[in-house]
């Protein structure tokens, strides 16, 4: 009988020990389970705010390339690569790359944010931005810099040796680098007679000559300035003549045929034949029109602009005298700004009836010396290179307000030593040709614009004509001319 209790109990105690071993077993069953669910749900939460965080880091991107849209229309220069925090979470970044065709940028937006996980994370947008205000006879300058512009490489030819002439003088007079060509002007001496020449550039560092001209067999007037152009039916040369009564002011270049195509003089402005008196100085091309300014002339409008959508028969539409030479001029939708040598040395014309150009704005400096002589706009602020005779800034920088709400005002000034000829702005640097320097500046903080490397020294003869410049990508070429009166051309860039 106590056997059979025995067995009873041990059987009982048995059967609590495997439900015991099965609680245990079914709970650990149970905490795998929950512990799998919670980690699923975590991990999906996980998912779902990483989703949510690329879904705004997406908006951010689309509305900064938007931005990029915007700036292109008010102004391709603006068009820069950036860097920037946009708050605590996102930062965001711009690059910008200049097409082979000068006139388009591939635009490459990023957003970016630091991830679930510590995991780094963006997301990116692109686009091709164009300059539809000045794809035919633009600038072909990138505003976006490249390279190590504090060590810049410059390499120097004669202009003499390259046309094959060693014994010539060639003095430059202006130069144009468009689509890969360099289009140079120079005075006729009797040294030679060619006055106008096209270089290969494709390789920048390697000019090649292609074709020279001379603009004028009977009178040798020599040419002051160029713009070229490419129209529907051709590209062509606007060049602004040192002739005034004789011949004309404006001479049209069919730059294929490498012939005169046209000489036109100006109807109204009145000159007595000197040298000095109502002969082209200046010369803009835009939209089938040439804007051609002049020195002074006797009575009659410096100002000038001409219909010259029919090559060969270009004719006068309207004009504005302004009593002394146009130095420089600047085109901006309906507007042109001249740079004089007036007590204001900045006129602004609106042109938006062509027949009728009205001052609209003007600016004089707060010093009382000094002539406009240069200039360049960029998005809201314009810069405006001056001569000056004593310890005054030469390199102003302005507001640039819609001519018809407002006048440019005084931001900032630098007294660089000598006449700014020309300056172009690229994203945070000017770059500026004196009468023997190119300078660069930086203008990352306008309260102390300062050098941001060394100025390159140019050859300089002591008088005219000064050196010109232009530039196309991320080159400069720039025209001067020794005390011999001898042409080179210095050819910069970035290391």
């Amino acid at each position: 009988m106590k056997s059979h209790d025995m067995q009873k109990t041990k059987h009982k105690k048995s059967q609590s020990g495997f439900s015991t071993l099965e609680i245990v077993i079914a709970v650990a069953l149970l905490s795998i389970v929950i512990g799998s669910v919670i980690l699923v749900i975590f991990s999906n939460q996980l998912i779902l705010i990483d989703s949510e965080i690329a879904e705004v880091a997406l908006v951010k991107a689309k509305i900064l390339l938007q931005k990029q849209e915007k700036l292109a229309k008010k102004d391709f220069n603006l068009i820069n690569a950036t860097n920037s925090i946009l708050d605590e979470m996102y930062s965001s970044s711009v690059d910008v790359v200049q097409l082979p065709d000068f006139f388009t940028k591939l635009v490459t937006v990023r957003t970016s944010w630091i991830g679930t996980g510590n995991r780094s994370q963006h997301v990116t947008l692109s686009g091709l931005l164009g300059n539809v205000e000045q794809v035919a006879g633009g600038d072909t300058c990138s505003s976006s810099l490249a390279g190590d512009w504090n060590h810049p490489v410059v390499r120097e030819y004669s202009l003499a040796n390259l046309v094959g002439d060693s014994s010539g003088t060639y003095p430059i007079t202006d130069v144009d680098a468009y689509e890969n060509k360099l289009y140079i002007t120079v005075n006729n001496t009797s040294s030679n007679k060619e006055t106008f020449f096209v270089f290969d550039i494709t390789n920048q560092f390697s000019p090649v000559l292609i074709s020279k001209l001379d603009n004028d067999v009977v009178n040798n007037t020599g040419l002051v300035s160029v713009a070229v152009a490419r129209t529907a039916n051709g590209i062509y040369g606007f060049v602004a003549s040192a002739s005034s009564f004789v011949k004309g002011q404006l001479q049209i270049i069919d730059i294929s045929a490498n012939t005169v195509l046209k000489t036109y003089k100006i109807p109204l402005s009145i000159v007595n034949g000197s040298s000095s008196q109502g002969t082209g100085n200046s010369v803009v091309y835009k939209n089938g029109y040439v804007f051609l300014g002049l020195k002074k002339t006797i009575s009659g409008p410096e100002f000038n602009i001409i219909d010259v959508r029919d090559r060969s028969n270009p004719f006068w539409v309207g004009g504005h005298s302004v009593g002394n030479a146009i130095n420089s001029m600047l085109i901006k939708k309906s507007f042109v700004y001249l740079a004089t040598p007036n007590d204001n040395e900045l006129i602004i014309l609106n042109i938006e009836n062509l027949q009728n150009p009205v001052v609209t704005r003007t600016f004089d400096a707060p010093d009382t010396v000094g002539n406009g002589k240069s200039l360049y706009a960029m998005g809201d602020t314009l810069y405006l290179g001056r001569t000056v005779t004593s310890q005054n800034p030469e390199f102003l920088v302005l507001t640039n307000p819609d001519p018809n709400l407002a006048t440019p005002t005084l931001i900032a000034s630098k007294e660089i030593g000598g006449s700014v000829n020309g300056l172009i702005v690229r994203s945070n640097l000017a770059f500026i040709l004196t009468n023997s320097q190119f300078h660069t500046l930086s203008l990352e903080d306008l309260s102390s614009i300062n050098q941001f490397t060394t100025p390159v020294a140019l050859r300089y003869r002591g008088g005219a004509p000064v050196p010109s410049f232009d530039c196309e990508g991320n080159h400069f070429f720039i025209g001067s001319n020794d005390a011999s009166n001898k042409g080179y051309i210095s050819i910069i860039t970035a290391s």
